[in-house]
């Protein structure tokens, strides 16, 4: 039985190739000659080109195989933008199950329940690349090399040519995710605090209740007003 040919294997996405992917497009759509009339989309020589520099990883060898990639990365950072504005005072931690089934609802191609575990990784290399792009109908932004990238960004960290790290990347959404939760945590302490001089009041105004009655009490046995001892028995 023969085997199948490379070019009918699936493609294997990983982060890894997902931010050399990213990094790659960004340099071609930094070359005119590689970007397409209207500067919204590459050429089929530019994506022939990042066919070449992927080498054939993760069994990737047409450009429909891009193509189709590059679409998913858009469609997550357009997911994760909307999430990020509407979730911008509280961040994605702590919301709940009902929040995430609710937002589930809306009519997209994929959940937006996908990020409650897992921040997209690639938010802001694509945002330098596409930024409100694809809502203002603006040209795609390309970066004459990846190291250029890796600096204007701040993304990603290069500990050895061509190896891609997702430290800063992750570094920098947990400082995001952690600030968003120091947030939520001082309000509930600070709703914690209310309710504590709330509590504080109440049992003020208890004591007082409970000293004016004693008064009573004892100005009535003072004043042989026993039927006021007698009605409040």
């Amino acid at each position: 039985m023969a085997r199948p040919s490379k070019a009918g294997k699936s493609a294997k996405w990983t982060d890894k190739l997902d931010a050399e992917f990213v990094v790659l497009y960004a340099e071609a759509a930094a070359k005119s000659v590689y970007v397409a009339s209207g500067g919204k989309q590459l050429k089929s020589k530019g994506w022939s080109d990042l066919i070449v520099r992927l080498g054939g990883r993760g069994n990737i060898t047409n450009a429909s195989q891009l193509q189709s990639r590059w679409k998913r990365l858009k469609e997550d950072y357009v997911d994760y933008k909307w999430l990020m504005l509407k979730f911008s005072g509280d961040g994605l931690v702590g919301v709940s199950e009902d929040t995430w089934g609710e937002l589930d609802k809306h009519p997209r191609s994929m959940p937006l329940s996908r990020f409650r575990e897992r921040p997209f990784l690639h938010y802001d290399a694509i945002a330098e690349i596409v930024g409100d792009a694809m809502a203002i109908g603006e040209y795609i932004r390309g970066i004459p090399t990846a190291g250029a990238e890796m600096a204007a960004s701040g993304v990603f960290d290069m500990s050895e040519p061509d190896v891609l790290s997702f430290s800063v990347a992750q570094k920098r959404r947990k400082l995001i995710n952690d600030s968003m939760k120091q947030k939520r945590i001082e309000r509930d302490e600070e709703s914690a605090a209310s309710l504590a001089i709330k509590q504080k009041n109440s049992d003020t105004l208890a004591s007082m209740c409970a000293t004016m009655q004693m008064m009573t009490k004892i100005l009535a046995a003072k004043n042989n007003l026993q039927h006021l001892l007698d009605n409040d028995e």
